[in-house]
């Protein structure tokens, strides 16, 4: 889930929550031709029929070899009253924030259910093609067409179709490197914690976490062992806080070392330099063998 809140009086300006959803979930939806997804979702989640990966099922699908599908199930602005420039900031926000909760994935795929109208431009800016604007399932009619402010639209994009909107917001959800570290989930929840801003004391992050400050203490001193073994910075090499902001911002640069994942799915893994280009497919008429910067 994104938050986004207006700087100056605190105000919350918009929401959203997104899910890594099951490969037939998402066959299905696409398939189906219904709109209502999030809908769709809690009824299958209440049934007993989860659609929503947990953490561990991500770890096992969350590498090259197999790739996860992203979604957004709900947005919201709240805008009344607010001038079209100030709409404009809320929306940048926003958009930043979901891709800031959304990066760092082995993405097959990015789907986005949406409803207005007036919204597909933007959407088309997103980087996102139109999926269905469901005017069959309305011509059928097994419900009333909603009025324009309220027509629902699926959008999306796949890892193969993503080389037509290459540099777009939604093309950097496919932009994914090879984690070099592979903390585990505990530290990883250290240092999700760690990187929320303004950036918190230990001993808030113990009380959250509900574990001792020594075994916090005991949590970065793995953290930075594992860190200097990947040689990913070289001052990395003690637990001192004062090296603490180094990490946090190599960290929001490389936000896959936070997804959970499974060490084992990337055995035998080529370099993060050459990983990195095999994410987008190569250009046509291009061999794979030359598709570098």
């Amino acid at each position: 889930m994104f938050v986004t809140s207006d700087d100056r009086t605190s105000e919350l300006v918009a929401f959203g929550a997104g899910a890594i959803l099951s490969d037939e979930f998402v066959e299905a939806t696409v398939t189906s031709g219904r709109p209502h997804i999030a809908v769709r979702v809690m009824e299958a989640e209440r049934a007993g029929v989860p659609v929503i990966l947990r953490p561990d099922q991500i770890r096992c699908v969350n590498h090259p070899n197999h790739r996860v599908n992203l979604s957004v199930l709900h947005y919201s602005e709240f805008i009344p009253g607010r001038t079209f420039d100030e709409q404009r900031v809320i929306r940048a926000r926003a958009v930043t924030e979901l891709l800031k909760a959304q990066c760092g994935y082995a993405a097959k795929l990015f789907m986005f259910e949406f409803f207005g109208e007036d919204d597909v431009p933007f959407s088309r800016t997103m980087g996102a093609d139109l999926w269905n604007d469901y005017r069959d399932f309305f011509a059928n009619g097994r419900e009333l067409i909603p009025e324009r402010a309220r027509r629902p639209f699926l959008v999306g994009r796949t890892r193969d179709e993503i080389i037509n909107a290459w540099g777009s917001p939604v093309g950097t959800l496919f932009a994914y490197l090879v984690p070099r570290i592979f903390f585990t989930p505990m530290q990883q929840r250290v240092l999700l914690r760690a990187c929320r801003t303004p950036t918190p004391s230990d001993p808030e992050i113990a009380d959250e976490l509900g574990i001792e400050r020594s075994t916090l203490r005991d949590h970065w001193r793995a953290i930075f062992a594992r860190s200097a073994a990947a040689n990913i910075l070289h001052d990395l090499t003690e637990a001192s806080p004062a090296l603490r902001p180094a990490l946090v911002a190599y960290l929001e640069q490389h936000p896959e070392e936070l997804r959970p994942i499974d060490k084992k799915y990337f055995s035998g893994r080529r370099s993060r330099s050459s990983a990195a280009f095999s994410t987008f497919p190569p250009f046509e008429g291009v061999a794979a063998s030359s598709n570098r910067l």
